[in-house]
C-alpha cells in the first residue's frame, strides 16, 4: 500500500519547499516519501496532525499514527482546498464539529502564514508551497483543487466527494507522486474511493481518551515510597521515576501496582487502607496525594476503585465539578444522589437540585397531564430509586423487614385464623412484600421532596447555582448549546456532578461526539477545580447479569 516516489525538486516542479524552523528555501530532492491525502473526517478525529505552534512542531508527527504505520516519517501530507470549504461549511449548530473544524482553520493559517506560502494566481491547480519538518522529514501542503470559497455555511461543493478523490488524482500528476493513499475515516467514501482504484486507509489517534484516571506499574522503590507517606510523593520525584510517563493533569487518578522484583507483593499485602495505593494528582501541591475524603459518608463505602475515585471527587472541598461517565449500574446516580443528601444535611450546601437533561419538557412533556411534578415524575424516578436503594441498606427499620420478608420461616407468624375451620391459613407474602414496598417508596419520596429540588432544563437559564449541590443527569442527552448554558449557571460554593454515558445517546440529533459530555470535555480537562472519573464495566454493581451482557456487548470497552 505504500506509495514512495522521490521528492519533487522545488526547481523542476515550481515547488517551494521551505523549512518550518527557518522559514528558508530548501531543496530535497532524493528523499522518499509517502504520500498522504487528508479528509474531512480525518481532520475531525485528528485535527492536531496540523502542527499548533503552541507546541514543539517537530514532536506533533509522534502522536499520530494510521493502521498500517506508527507514525509520520518520510510523509508527504496534502490538504485539498475543497476539504477546506467542507470544513469552513460545518454550521454552528453541530456545535462540537464545529468547535474542532475552526480549530483546525486557526492551525492551518497560522502555518501557512508562518512560511509566507507563496501564491500563484495564473496556476491555481498546482502545488505551490511544502512545509519541511526536519526532524520527521516531512512534508506538508495546501493543494489548490477549487477556485473559489462559500461562507456562512453554504458550501458551493456540488460534490465534495468528487473534488476530493480528484484532488487526488491531480495531486498524482502535479506533485510528481505516483501513488498517493486517501486518509479517510469515512466508510462511503473509502468504498467510492477504492471503486475508482485509490488507496485507503484510516487515521487515529495514539492517545487514548482523557478519562480522568490512568493504571500505571511502577518502580517498587516509588511504590513503597507512595504507600508509606502520609503526604504522597511529589511531581518531581514521580517524573524522575518514570520519565516517559505521559504529563498528568489536574485532579487526575493514577492506580499504582508495583514492579514485579526480588522482594515481590508480600512485603506490602495487608499493611494498609484500602484504597491507599490510588493517588490524585493535586495541581495545587503539585503533588500526588492519597485519597483522603472517600470515607466522610457515614453509611456508604465504596466497593471499587472507580467508586473511591467518584466519592473522592464528591466529597473533595477543593473540586467543583465533577463528570462521571460510564455504563448503567455503576453507581452514578446512586453515589451522587446519597451524597448530595448527607452534604446537605450536614449544613454544607443550602440546597440540592437535580436537573433531568435528557427531556424537553415544551415539545415532549408539554402534553402530559398534571402539574409539573406530575409530569417530571418518571424523570426523577432514578434519584427515588436511589434513595429507596439507600434506605434499604441503612435504615434498621427497612432492613431487617426486607431481611424478614425473604426468610420463609418467619411466614408462619404471618399467619391467620380461618373462622370457618379454626385452623390457620399460610400468610400472604405478596401482600407482605407490597406493603413493604409501599412503606419505602413513600419514604424515599420523602427524602426526596426534603432534600432535592428538580428544575427543568429550559427553567435553568438565569439561575445562579451558589452554596448548591447540583445533578445534571443524562447530560449525554443535553445538546451542547444547553450544556454550556447549564455550566454557566454554576456560582460559588457548588458541587456539580455531570453524570451520563456517551454510548446511550438518545436525544434525536446527538450522536458520540456530538453531545454535552463530548462539548464540555475540550474546555474543562485540566481545569483545577474539575475531575473526571470513568467508571469502567468491571465496575458495575447493579447485577451479574447486567456485568456479563455489557461485557459481552462492549468486548473492546474497559
Amino acid at each position: 500500500m505504500k506509495a514512495t516516489q522521490s521528492t519533487p525538486s522545488c526547481d523542476a516542479n515550481g515547488i517551494v519547499i521551505k523549512d518550518i524552523s527557518s522559514d528558508t528555501r530548501v531543496n530535497y530532492s532524493g528523499e522518499k516519501y509517502t504520500g498522504y491525502v487528508l479528509d474531512k473526517s480525518t481532520l475531525l478525529a485528528c485535527p492536531e496532525v496540523i502542527p499548533s505552534f503552541d507546541c514543539d512542531t517537530d514532536e506533533i508527527f509522534k502522536e499520530w499514527s494510521h493502521s498500517a504505520w506508527d507514525d509520520f516519517h518520510h510523509a508527504y501530507l496534502i490538504i485539498p482546498t475543497s476539504v477546506i470549504e467542507e470544513l469552513n461549511a460545518i454550521s454552528p449548530e453541530n456545535e462540537v464539529y464545529y468547535y474542532i473544524a475552526r480549530q483546525v482553520l486557526r492551525r492551518l493559517r497560522r502555518l501557512i502564514e508562518k512560511v509566507k506560502f507563496v501564491s500563484d494566481e495564473e496556476k491555481t491547480n498546482k502545488l505551490k508551497t511544502a512545509i519541511y519538518f526536519p526532524q520527521q522529514k516531512n512534508l506538508f501542503t495546501v493543494f489548490p483543487n477549487t477556485r473559489s470559497l462559500s461562507f456562512f455555511g453554504n458550501s458551493g461543493l456540488k460534490d465534495p466527494v468528487g473534488q476530493l478523490l480528484g484532488a487526488v488524482d491531480s495531486a498524482k500528476r502535479h506533485a510528481m507522486i505516483e501513488n498517493l493513499v486517501l486518509l479517510t475515516n469515512d466508510e462511503a467514501i473509502a468504498i467510492r474511493a477504492r471503486a475508482s482504484g485509490i488507496a485507503t486507509d484510516t487515521l487515529t489517534s495514539k492517545a487514548p481518551a482523557y478519562t480522568g484516571r490512568r493504571e500505571v506499574t511502577v518502580p517498587f522503590e516509588l511504590y513503597v515510597e507512595f504507600m508509606n507517606s502520609n503526604s504522597g510523593i511529589s511531581l518531581e520525584m514521580w517524573q524522575q521515576f518514570l520519565p516517559n510517563e505521559s504529563r498528568l493533569f489536574a485532579n487526575e487518578f493514577i492506580v499504582m501496582s508495583p514492579k514485579l522484583g526480588q522482594n515481590g507483593y508480600d512485603v506490602l499485602k495487608g499493611k494498609f487502607k484500602e484504597y491507599h495505593n490510588i493517588g490524585r494528582f493535586d495541581c495545587k501541591s503539585q503533588r500526588i496525594v492519597h485519597l483522603y475524603y472517600i470515607h466522610n459518608l457515614t453509611t456508604i463505602r465504596p466497593k471499587n476503585a472507580g467508586q473511591a475515585m467518584y466519592l473522592e471527587a464528591i466529597n473533595h472541598p477543593d473540586i467543583s465539578v465533577v463528570v462521571v461517565t460510564g455504563s448503567a449500574g455503576t453507581g452514578k446516580t446512586f453515589l451522587s444522589t446519597v451524597c448530595g443528601k448527607e452534604l446537605h444535611e450536614s449544613h454544607r450546601f443550602l440546597q440540592c437540585i437535580t436537573i433531568p437533561c435528557a427531556i424537553d419538557f415544551q415539545r415532549a412533556h408539554g402534553y402530559l397531564p398534571g402539574n409539573f411534578d406530575e409530569k417530571i415524575e418518571p424523570n426523577i424516578a432514578p434519584f427515588k430509586n436511589a434513595l429507596k436503594n439507600y434506605l434499604k441498606l441503612t435504615d434498621e427499620k427497612f432492613k431487617n423487614a426486607v431481611a424478614r420478608s425473604n426468610d420463609p420461616k418467619n411466614l408462619d407468624s404471618k399467619r391467620e385464623e380461618d373462622p370457618g375451620t379454626g385452623t390457620k391459613k399460610k400468610g400472604d407474602k405478596k401482600s407482605a412484600n407490597a406493603n413493604l414496598s409501599n412503606d419505602i417508596e413513600k419514604s424515599a419520596d420523602k427524602l426526596y421532596r426534603e432534600c432535592y429540588k428538580t428544575i427543568a432544563v429550559e427553567a435553568a437559564r438565569g439561575l445562579d447555582f451558589a452554596d448548591t449541590f447540583v445533578i445534571y443527569d443524562e447530560f449525554q442527552d443535553q445538546g451542547p448549546r444547553e450544556a454550556d448554558t447549564l455550566l454557566k449557571r454554576l456560582g460559588n460554593n457548588v458541587k456539580a456532578i455531570i453524570a451520563g454515558d456517551i454510548e446511550q445517546v438518545h436525544q434525536e440529533g446527538l450522536n458520540r461526539q456530538n453531545n454535552g459530555i463530548s462539548f464540555i470535555k475540550h474546555y474543562i480537562t485540566d481545569l483545577p477545580m474539575v475531575a473526571q472519573i470513568s467508571l469502567g464495566k468491571a465496575e458495575v454493581v447493579r447485577s451479574e447479569f447486567v456485568k456479563a451482557y455489557i461485557a459481552r456487548r462492549d468486548p473492546n470497552q474497559d
